[in-house]
């Protein structure tokens, strides 16, 4: 039975389902003028492509994932140091200028190691791999034809090149992924998974620097809602604030900002007139009224509306809102009132 991947196997489970058909035809270019003979190049093309078939195979089918990938990596490194190994000895014997099309796929083996280790583990593994590569060749050095140990020499420095952006991209994108999940969760309701408090403030305040003069903001709760915990309890009451959620954010276009305020009250920054945006919290009053919420039935919802006016702040903007809800909860609920001035 297939263990469960985790997200970012995930993503290297469908890495590996494109690449690997991509190699397999690379490695199957050379057979179109294959000659009939079969020598080690040709068995271990042939070997390759049987176990790039297999294991395509099995990530498909989600199986021993990670034993994959490392017996993938070992069987990689080992025919890199042998083709290394092979490649000098027949350039030392037969004084070849340069290694030729032999590391045109070295680049390829350590951006594999440094998705498949993780953090030193592969900044380890690949140095260790590019001194046995160093180490190999050196053996046959003083055989070597000068051209050829110059382009060696371009050729590991360049690896090396590569190891160490490798690692430090990966620990760059390590570092601005946390910093983003971070900020996210900074910023966003746990429960919902829209803004919070904390967000909604952060819009309103960016909103009023613009000198947006069609700022208007939403202010509105569940009637009643201590009545739904009391009675179903809280973990029916957090479905419930889910669901809300959900059905007003389908009403909503793309400008305007939802977020909850805290509890079972919301807010939305609309940038529209502020005609529309009453219109706007009649049109969701009158969905949540109609929707049957599971296990509860129907519920009611207030609104308070208010513009935005010259010299607010945030907070001068929300609380006038937040008054033309508490007069909505005041003339019976279930309605939407604008704020007046007193």
């Amino acid at each position: 039975m297939p263990r469960q991947l985790t997200k970012f196997q995930l993503f290297k489970q469908r890495l590996y389902l494109w690449v690997l058909p991509l190699l397999i035809v690379a490695l199957l270019g050379p057979f179109v003028e294959w000659d009939g003979r079969l020598g080690f190049y040709e068995y271990t093309v042939l070997f390759l492509i049987t176990w790039y078939v297999l294991i395509w195979i099995l990530i498909f089918k989600g199986y021993a994932f990670r034993i994959i990938e490392l017996a993938t990596l070992i069987i990689n490194s080992i025919l890199h140091l042998i083709t290394t190994y092979r490649v000098t000895n027949s350039a030392a014997l037969d004084n070849h200028h340069s290694p030729g099309s032999a590391g045109y796929w070295t680049t390829l083996i350590y951006i594999y190691i440094f998705i498949t280790l993780y953090g030193k583990a592969g900044a380890i593994y690949s140095f260790s791999l590019w001194l046995l590569t160093l180490f190999v060749t050196l053996a046959f050095w003083d055989n070597l034809l000068f051209d050829y140990k110059s382009h060696f020499s371009q050729y590991m420095l360049a690896n090396l090149v590569y190891i160490l952006f490798l690692f430090s991209a990966r620990k760059m994108i390590k570092n601005y992924t946390k910093a983003e999940i971070l900020e996210e969760m900074a910023y966003q309701d746990q429960l919902t998974g829209i803004g919070n408090r904390r967000h909604l403030y952060k819009t309103i305040e960016q909103l009023i620097q613009k000198s947006n003069t069609n700022l208007s903001v939403i202010f509105f709760d569940i009637d009643r809602f201590k009545k739904v915990n009391d009675v179903f309890g809280h973990t029916t009451g957090d479905q419930v604030l889910v669901e809300f959620t959900t059905l007003i954010s389908k009403e909503l276009s793309k400008d305007d900002y939802f977020g909850r305020w805290g509890g079972e009250e919301f807010v939305i920054v609309s940038k529209l007139p502020i005609d529309d945006t009453i219109k706007l919290a009649e049109k969701l009053r009158e969905k949540v009224e109609k929707h049957t919420f599971t296990e509860i039935g129907n519920l009611t919802s207030s609104f308070g509306v208010e513009k935005y006016k010259i010299g607010d702040n945030v907070e001068t903007i929300v609380d006038r809102a937040d008054k033309a809800l508490y007069n909505a909860k005041e003339e019976g609920r279930n309605r939407v009132c604008v704020f007046k001035d007193q």
